[in-house]
């Protein structure tokens, strides 16, 4: 069963698909499938997440639970018979998907779709999306026609 990634995806470190390492006691780095100690000092390592990127296909048993997640589209019959989903359905859990990538927090999930936001910064506070208006005298967000958000990553 295949199906192809329409967006990037996380994994677990590997040859072929590598994820970044640091070790927490001397500043040693590297890049590289799952590294459990520091080469260097035998130091505990913080371990960065693999990457798949966009386009790649899986080719797995469950590869159709991806699509179902949003993040995949199948590539056999197999994977077509096993999603039972409709367009608008994988539409919706694909928006679902990226406003969780996103860490959009479930208040703000109106916020997000009308465009108002599109994240966070660091003090917590929204980041203007396409459709907020700054209004020059109180500096707050407005209304407007939103456009929903870009979803892509």
């Amino acid at each position: 069963m295949k199906a192809v990634l329409t967006m990037d995806a996380t994994c677990v470190p590997c040859k072929e698909f590598p994820g970044k390492w640091r070790c927490l006691k001397c500043p040693t780095e590297g890049i590289g499938p799952v590294q459990p100690r520091c080469p260097k000092c035998n130091g505990i390592v913080e371990q960065r997440s693999g990457l798949k990127p966009s386009g790649t296909v899986i080719d797995l048993p469950n590869a159709f639970v991806l699509v179902r997640q949003g993040i995949a589209d199948p590539v056999d019959d197999d994977c077509k018979a096993m999603v039972r989903r409709s367009p608008e359905q994988l539409r919706a859990a694909r928006h679902a998907y990226i406003r969780s990538t996103r860490g959009i927090h479930p208040e703000d999930f109106d916020a997000y779709d009308r465009g108002l936001m599109v994240g966070y910064n660091a003090d917590g506070s929204h980041k203007p999306g396409p459709a907020a208006v700054h209004s020059e005298s109180t500096d707050t967000l407005g209304g407007g026609e939103a456009e929903p958000p870009d979803d892509t990553l």
